[in-house]
């Protein structure tokens, strides 16, 4: 299964995440969603090989952004999705940064998260 479905479906199937929103999109949000609303994009992919070939193992890394009227629901939110692909068991993840930033079209919070990934195809 490709890594973007597992993802989805940890996050959709966590009340950590849920409690919140359930507004959750590959790419792009669709215009005028309602925050607070998360995104995830495969930023890098790659695959591991072996001398043997390719090993059904891949290693991409995949941006979350999160985006929130309020900097505090969106620091929790952001603290919540690391907690779930922490606990995750279908694909493991590491968060290699975190930036907190204002996005003025929106007028609302964003973190943005980058996490390097491995999952067995």
């Amino acid at each position: 299964m490709p890594l973007e479905n597992k993802l989805y479906t940890a996050l959709t199937g966590s009340t950590l995440i849920t409690a919140y929103t359930t507004r959750i999109f590959p790419v792009v949000a669709p215009p005028e969603t309602i925050l607070p609303f998360i995104i995830y994009v495969r930023t890098i992919g790659g695959q591991i090989n072996t001398l043997s070939g390719y090993a059904t193992i891949e290693n991409p890394s995949i941006q979350i952004d999160v985006f929130s009227t309020g900097y505090s629901q969106v620091k929790t939110l952001s603290d919540n999705i690391h907690s779930v692909l922490n606990g995750t068991t279908t694909f493991r993840s590491i968060l290699k940064n975190d930036t907190d930033l204002f996005n003025e079209d929106l007028e609302a919070y964003h973190i943005t998260m980058d996490f390097t990934c491995i999952n067995r195809e």
